[in-house]
C-alpha cells in the first residue's frame, strides 16, 4: 500500500507547500507524488470525498463527529480562533485542538475505509484506543476523545 495524506477540508497541503517555499526547504517527498492532486488516492481530503465533491453536501469535522457518535471539537475554540490564539501565547490550548482535530481526522478515515471495506475497522480503532492511553504522557482531551 502507498503512502496517503488525509486532511479534513485539508488546507495542511498548501500550507506545507508555501512554508517549505519561504523557508527555501527542500520537499521532494511532498513533490514525488500526486500529493496536491484533488481526485486522487495520493491525498485524500476526507471533506471532499465525503461530499462528493459538492460544495452543498460539505460537512464539518465536527458535525460529521457528532452524527457518528464522536465526541468531535474540543468546547470553547474553533479553527477561526487559532491564529488569535497563538497571538496571544495560548499554544497549550492550540496544542490540544489540532491534536483533537487529529484523531477526530483519523477516526472519520478509518469509518471511511471500513465503509469502503479495505480494513478492520474495530481492530483499528482499539489499537488507537491503546495508542492514546498507554502514552507516557497522558492527553486528557484525548482520552476524553475515546470515552
Amino acid at each position: 500500500m502507498n503512502p496517503q495524506l488525509v486532511t479534513f477540508n485539508g488546507f495542511d497541503l498548501p500550507v506545507l507547500r508555501y512554508r517549505a517555499m519561504v523557508h527555501g526547504v527542500a520537499a521532494l517527498g511532498l513533490s514525488a507524488r500526486s500529493y496536491f492532486n484533488r481526485y486522487t488516492d495520493d491525498a485524500i481530503d476526507q471533506c471532499d470525498v465525503l461530499s462528493s465533491f459538492a460544495s452543498q453536501a460539505k460537512a464539518t469535522l465536527h458535525e460529521i463527529c457528532k452524527v457518528m457518535g464522536m465526541s468531535g471539537k474540543l468546547v470553547g475554540m474553533y479553527g477561526g480562533e487559532v491564529a488569535r490564539y497563538c497571538l496571544e501565547g495560548r499554544i497549550k490550548e492550540v496544542t490540544e485542538y489540532c491534536e483533537t482535530d487529529i484523531v477526530n481526522t483519523y477516526q472519520v478515515w478509518l469509518r471511511y475505509e471500513l465503509f469502503r471495506g479495505r480494513l478492520a475497522h474495530a481492530a483499528s480503532e482499539t489499537n488507537l484506543i491503546e495508542y492514546i492511553r498507554l502514552r507516557t504522557n497522558p492527553k486528557p482531551h484525548l482520552i476524553d476523545l475515546m470515552s
